[in-house]
């Protein structure tokens, strides 16, 4: 990280037998913070779900 960077945002891809997860793992960021500073350029939930899905179905 470099000085005036945001805090670093974590994100949780999960693939089961017939499931797809993916969470933002946001540490100790305020829920405020985050929908303010990262979710207007991070992709939606269902959309990274659905490019999972997309890939996996691929194989």
């Amino acid at each position: 990280m470099r000085v005036g960077d945001n805090l670093p945002v974590g994100i949780l891809l999960v693939t089961s037998k017939n499931n797809t997860l993916v969470e933002y793992a946001t540490g100790t960021l305020d829920n405020q913070l985050f929908v303010s500073r990262y979710l207007l350029e991070l992709p939606q939930k269902k959309e990274l779900e659905r490019i999972i899905e997309m890939e996996i179905a691929k194989k």
